[in-house]
């Protein structure tokens, strides 16, 4: 299994059924909260996928300056098969405090949101400018954010959807977080858990991979096809 320079995390969750498969494909340790599990009944690639509950689950993987992007570019990806639409499902975050987070989620009005405060001076914004077309529950969606130069992309199943600029990024916005990175929830205080199944998430780091319509690939990343930027 081999990655390009650009790719800092892509985790397959494959596994058994009800296993907590470690590490990452890159390397990371996995961590399972609740009852997180592969589940083999829904994946998009691979053998199983990431199952979480929507009460207490999600998985974390440690702090990294990995996920330090400045102001450089980045894309941050995964598949996510909800089993609810209009609620918010949370699919990687950090969080310290509301001056020191990132999160992206598709929220309960069905849209793709990016947003990030840190240091409590900088915070941005990103949001669809409408819902998701056709969003379903029980269906796998393709969701990416990216970013080149001063362009934010918001992707659903490779589709380049308009975006809103709710408040503009100016600076590092997305500086070192000292926590873990999340997958499947959001950790203020009130605890915000995602349901459904993630798949095939992957964090680039230095690279804006798409800034047009795209086909989101369905084999496993490192693992055969082709991808910008990947090496196979």
């Amino acid at each position: 299994m081999s990655f390009d320079s650009y790719t800092k995390l892509v985790c397959h969750y494959d596994g058994a059924d009800a296993s907590t498969p470690t590490p990452a494909a890159t390397g990371q340790t996995i961590t399972y909260v609740g009852t997180a599990q592969a589940s083999t009944a829904q994946k998009i690639v691979g053998s199983a996928s990431l199952l979480l509950d929507g009460d207490s689950d999600y998985t974390t993987v440690p702090e990294s300056a990995n996920w330090d992007f400045g102001t450089g570019d980045f894309t941050v990806e995964c598949w996510f098969r909800p089993t609810a639409k209009d609620v918010d499902s949370y699919l990687m975050s950090q969080y310290i405090s509301l001056d020191n987070r990132w999160y992206i989620v598709v929220n309960a009005a069905n849209k793709i949101l990016i947003q990030s405060s840190i240091g409590g001076s900088v915070v941005g914004a990103y949001i669809t400018s409408s819902a998701i077309p056709s969003y379903a529950a029980n269906q796998w969606w393709h969701i990416a954010a990216v970013r080149n130069g001063a362009t934010v992309y918001l992707f659903a199943n490779g589709v380049s959807l308009a975006v809103t600029e709710a408040t503009a990024w100016t600076g590092a916005e997305f500086g070192h977080l000292a926590t873990a990175l999340v997958t499947g929830s959001y950790l203020p205080v009130a605890h915000v858990h995602t349901a459904g199944y993630i798949d095939e998430v992957r964090i680039s780091k230095g690279i804006a991979r798409w800034t047009a319509d795209f086909t989101p690939r369905q084999t496993g990343y490192g693992e055969g096809g082709n991808s910008r930027g990947i090496i196979i």
